[in-house]
């Protein structure tokens, strides 16, 4: 935990020398949810019907989505760059040379990433209560779970993703077709019962369905976490094989560029 916190800091330290671009980071979050707002207005009464479940109100939904997505956007595409960064700069092969923990030095580079982006939910949560959006604070730290439990099998993707930049110094299109999978599929902007049959059906393998379905369970419905117990059970199960799998392709990349002799080659 240690060297994950102190790498964390590190990022955090180099990111302040450019506070403007974090405030210009921070007003777009506001940027984001004002369009969003008008538009949830607009088609609140086409929507309300088919919204049930998930809440009545559609701009909630929304923001509750964008949250979603603003997480795993950085999940996705956090540990490939730094890990690609860190090959350039030389810090890579260094980290790896120290005792830490594998899954410590990972966790660390993707720290402030995930730091940062909690802020930008925070900024994204209070700007729309302020403009009328209401949420069941009793379900947040259920809703907590249920984010970490989604984002595992992203991160696992995040993985392989990581891996491709360890083996080829190249990063494989996976992620980006994930998160368009997912944007369309996993119910960011709209309930996946209005998706057609048979696209529906593929929509319940994308993690992030099962996931934005109990968190707007908890946070617009008022549900107890022993509402969502199914979907946490299958969350569970994605995480897990998605973690054994997005491990072992990760350290079999790292195994081959250690005998290539490229750690520190881009």
């Amino acid at each position: 935990m240690r060297v994950t916190l102190a790498l964390a800091r590190a990022t955090l330290l180099a990111a302040l020398t450019y506070r403007t671009r974090l405030l210009i980071s921070l007003l777009g979050v506001v940027a984001t949810i004002l369009p969003i707002y008008f538009v949830a207005g607009a088609l609140q009464p086409v929507l309300e019907s088919a919204l049930r479940g998930e809440g009545e109100h559609y701009f909630a939904f929304l923001v509750v989505g964008t949250a979603s997505l603003l997480f795993l956007t950085t999940t996705l595409g956090t540990l490939p760059g730094a890990i690609g960064s860190g090959i350039v700069t030389g810090t890579w092969e260094a980290l790896l040379a120290t005792p830490a923990p594998r899954w410590a030095i990972l966790a660390g580079l993707s720290g402030y990433a995930m730091f940062w982006t909690a802020l930008k939910c925070f900024v994204l949560f209070a700007v729309a209560v302020l403009l009328g959006a209401k949420f069941e604070w009793s379900g947040l730290l259920p809703t907590v779970l249920v984010l970490f439990l989604t984002l595992v099998p992203y991160v696992a993707v995040a993985l392989v993703s990581a891996a491709g930049v360890l083996a080829w110094r190249t990063r494989t299109p996976l992620a980006q077709g994930v998160l368009l999978l997912s944007v369309f599929l996993g119910g960011v902007y709209y309930p996946t019962h209005l998706i057609p049959g048979w696209l529906e059906s593929v929509a319940d393998w994308v993690p992030l369905t099962h996931g934005l379905h109990a968190s707007r369970k908890l946070l617009l419905e008022g549900a107890a976490i022993g509402d969502v117990i199914p979907e946490l059970e299958l969350l569970l199960l994605f995480a897990v094989v998605a973690a054994l799998a997005g491990g072992l392709v990760f350290a079999g990349a790292l195994r081959y560029a250690r005998r290539a002799g490229t750690l520190a080659q881009y």
